[in-house]
């Protein structure tokens, strides 16, 4: 009995570690138009972290975090910072918008992937956010 009992206190103990302090994590996001995307990058951040995703292209083209709605209209090598609060869990796409230099509002619902979309939009990079 007192075996099974170390046994409980033991397990119960080991998920009860500290918590996990939020980071500041840097991000960079390099877009060339001549060079086409064949895996989007990969980011890794945990909720509460502040994130920045620094991005520079080669052409103007908008970017765009889904989930976070965050927009930056991108200009040819000028270095645009996207700076936030990891608030949200999950996967979101970061997606480079054509080369019409604005967003175009799509409604992110279930018309998201629409014809307009394939032409207009390549995902670029693709954020996880864990929970902590």
């Amino acid at each position: 009995m007192l075996s099974f009992l170390s046994f409980i206190f033991l397990f119960s103990f080991a998920g009860c570690g500290q918590e996990r302090e939020p980071e500041v994590l840097i991000f960079a996001l390099e877009l060339n138009s001549e060079n086409p995307i064949d895996e989007p990058e990969k980011f890794v951040a945990y909720k509460d972290d502040t994130v920045s995703i620094f991005v520079v292209s080669d052409s103007n083209e908008t970017i765009h975090i889904h989930g976070y709605e965050l927009v930056k209209n991108m200009k040819p090598k000028v270095q645009e910072v996207f700076i936030f609060s990891a608030t949200a869990t999950g996967r979101f796409e970061i997606a480079s918008h054509g080369s019409h230099g604005s967003h175009v509002d799509h409604g992110h619902d279930t018309d998201h992937h629409s014809d307009q979309k394939m032409h207009d939009e390549r995902v670029v990079a693709v954020l996880e956010i864990r929970p902590k």
